[in-house]
């Protein structure tokens, strides 16, 4: 196993390369753990089991759990209303519960979006307290509370504030207090300033056009994203997951029960882990994603196996990095082969149709060849995936996707199937009238209340600019493209390279007054016309 797992991050061992640090636990012993490539780049410094990495968003568990202790203490109850903690935050007409926010079913516009949807880049400063500001001016949901599930940061902002507050210390504090000190887990902290000073922790890169460039956040992140931790302390944390080690509380028991939503349908989150299978097994565990590092953690319960990667460059999918080191573990006795590879005709002409878009809500789609395996993207955030039947028309999303959790090819169309039990249905752009000889009815400025920005709109050429006028100042111009009539499609500000925005424009006496915005992880912001 050792053999095969070097062989896979052999990549990683490079001369002057970045990597990751690994480990694989079987029934509480330890068959692997050991770190590839470089800490620290310029230093050659080396990754180990004991370096220290962002882990980003496998903070959510750990602040699900500290509300979860809380809650036990009395100091709140997961039925709470959020607005008696955070009065602040507008009636949206259904309550959001403090529950909502840590299963991700608030319908809370997530909070990075909307300021990279304000021309903020990740590597500007940025406090809580904008960010809490940025939340409580959104005037409206993505859905209404329990109605569906959607991935959003901005609940784990507000449990930052709701913990702070009942805790009456920092959230920061109580975890220190309450669950790292007790385990032992020396190398772990909630770290909201990249530039801070720890011990042991590695340095974020990132390889563009060749070029490795470091890379942090300006943004101060904390419940949402904000940890720090090693493989090693991982290793102590995940060995709590099945016991009561913690104040009598199981982890695993607590935390990995997704709500039923009011659709009647289970949603694929619980309390700050994604709920999945895997090979036909029961599969618990999360992702982070912050520049310069990704991170997974992955559990199968009923084989006792714990696998973990912790990575300090973007280039390594950390999430496919502990499936396949899964998938070398000897006597694991999987009841469903591993990710099979699609033929590569298919794979070929998926990839090659380009852009798809939904015409009810200008969301847009591709495929993509993931090693190989078929991966794709909805509104440009990615997600990979797995023959669901053995079938060449039916897939499962294993990895990202948010709210997507199946895909089904339907001739040269593509149906969607979302947690909520909801189809969307995509066709190839260059099967229709794009509208690309209306483009100048689309040049103007346009304000949005809810972002506190403007959106100015040019011809460049043939083609069309946005530019971005935000709080912090007007940001670099991004190329719009015509999808359909009166949908513009675009890869707006920092992580422009990933997301891709729809523009979906209405006309009062057939000129154009607004339009509104869809997003990856932000439904229907309104903006207006203000030249037109």
């Amino acid at each position: 196993m050792i053999e095969a797992v070097d062989s896979l991050l052999e990549r990683w061992t490079q001369p002057g390369s970045p990597g990751c640090a690994v480990a694989v636990v079987k029934d509480g012993d330890i068959l692997h753990a050991k770190g590839y490539g470089l800490a620290h780049v310029e230093l050659g410094v080396p990754n180990t089991p004991e370096t220290v990495f962002r882990i980003a968003s496998i903070t959510k568990q750990f602040t699900c759990l500290a509300i979860l202790m809380l809650a036990r203490d009395g100091a709140l109850s997961l039925d709470d209303d959020i607005r008696r903690h955070i009065p602040g935050l507008p009636d949206y007409g259904r309550p959001i519960l403090i529950r909502h926010l840590m299963t991700n079913t608030s319908g809370l516009r997530d909070s990075l979006e909307a300021f990279r949807l304000t021309g903020l880049t990740l590597g500007q400063a940025r406090s809580v307290a904008e960010m809490t500001a940025l939340i409580c001016r959104q005037q409206g949901l993505n859905f209404l509370p329990g109605d569906s599930y959607l991935y959003s940061n901005a609940g784990f902002v507000l449990l930052t504030l709701i913990a702070g507050k009942c805790a009456g210390t920092s959230l920061r504090d109580f975890l220190d207090t309450r669950i790292f000190t007790p385990l032992g887990m020396a190398s772990t902290a909630l770290l909201p300033f990249d530039a801070e000073v720890f011990p042991g922790r590695a340095q974020g890169y990132a390889l563009d056009q060749g070029t490795l460039w470091r890379v942090g956040s300006g943004f101060e992140t904390n419940g949402e994203g904000g940890m720090v931790s090693s493989v090693r302390d991982m290793i102590t944390w995940m060995s709590c997951w099945g016991t009561d080690r913690l104040d009598g509380i199981d982890p695993l028991a607590i935390l990995d029960a997704p709500p039923i939503l009011t659709t009647g349908v289970r949603s694929r989150y619980g309390y700050g882990f994604m709920v999945e299978r895997y090979r036909g097994l029961k599969a618990y565990g999360h992702s982070g994603l912050l520049p310069g590092f990704t991170s997974n953690i992955l559990h199968l319960p009923e084989r006792g196996l714990s696998v973990i990667c912790l990575s300090n460059t973007l280039a390594v999918n950390a999430y496919l990095t502990t499936r396949l080191i899964a998938d070398t573990v000897p006597g694991m006795d999987f009841p469903e082969p591993a990710f099979a590879k699609p033929a590569p005709a298919l794979l070929q002409r998926l990839v090659g149709a380009g852009l798809f878009v939904d015409e009810t809500t200008g969301a847009t789609a591709s495929f993509t060849d993931a090693e190989g395996r078929l991966g794709g993207t909805r509104y440009g955030a990615p997600f990979l995936l797995a023959n669901q039947d053995g079938t060449e028309s039916r897939f499962q999303v294993v990895q990202g996707g948010f709210d997507v959790v199946s895909v089904e090819i339907d001739g040269e169309g593509v149906a969607m199937t979302r947690v909520d039990g909801g189809v969307e249905r995509y066709v190839p752009v260059a099967a229709g009238d794009t509208g690309a000889d209306r483009l100048g009815d689309y040049v103007g400025r346009y304000r949005s209340a809810e972002l506190a920005s403007d959106w100015v709109i040019e011809r460049d050429g043939d083609s069309l600019t946005c530019r971005v006028e935000g709080p912090r100042g007007p940001a670099e111009p991004c190329a719009l493209e015509a999808t359909r009539p009166d949908v513009l499609t675009g890869r707006i500000g920092w992580f422009g390279w990933i997301n891709r925005d729809a523009l979906f424009f209405e006309r009062q006496g057939g000129r154009v007054s607004g339009f509104t915005l869809n997003s990856s992880r932000t439904r229907s912001v309104r903006f207006v016309s203000v030249t037109n």
